[in-house]
């Protein structure tokens, strides 16, 4: 397998993300972020929000299970992708916006919107 790792600083934050990139299967493997907290640097693993990808499985295949089917995978598979226990590779990606109908300008809003702490009080602006 051959990775490519990429950092960033995001300049508001200061979060460095961690860009994995996995070229055996030509997807993002993982994005982590760096914080300090404590004076110690601690990585978190960043989780994806695809509540939307739910609703529009629901709407489209009513069930995990018929929605696995057309994608040929398991329905424990599809579970944990949308559980963020593993990630979508990119043909995947394509073949659930060609079966759910997405259009390519708002794959990100299904894919990769990142879920939010729900105790959170910071505004994003």
């Amino acid at each position: 397998i051959f990775e490519i790792i990429i950092k960033k600083v995001e300049k508001k934050s200061k979060k460095v993300l961690t860009y994995i990139f996995d070229f055996d299967n030509i997807i993002t493997v993982e994005k982590t972020s760096t914080k300090k907290k404590g004076g110690k640097l601690v990585e978190e693993k960043v989780i994806y929000d695809y509540s939307k990808l739910r609703g529009r499985i629901k709407e489209y295949f009513d069930t995990i299970d018929n929605f696995a089917e057309k994608m040929k995978l398991s329905p424990t598979a599809v579970i944990n992708k949308l559980c963020n226990r593993s990630p979508f590779k990119q043909p995947e990606i394509t073949l659930a916006c060609d079966l759910l109908e997405i259009p390519d300008e708002e794959m990100h809003i299904y894919f990769f919107t990142l879920k939010v702490d729900k105790i959170s009080t910071d505004k994003i602006i």
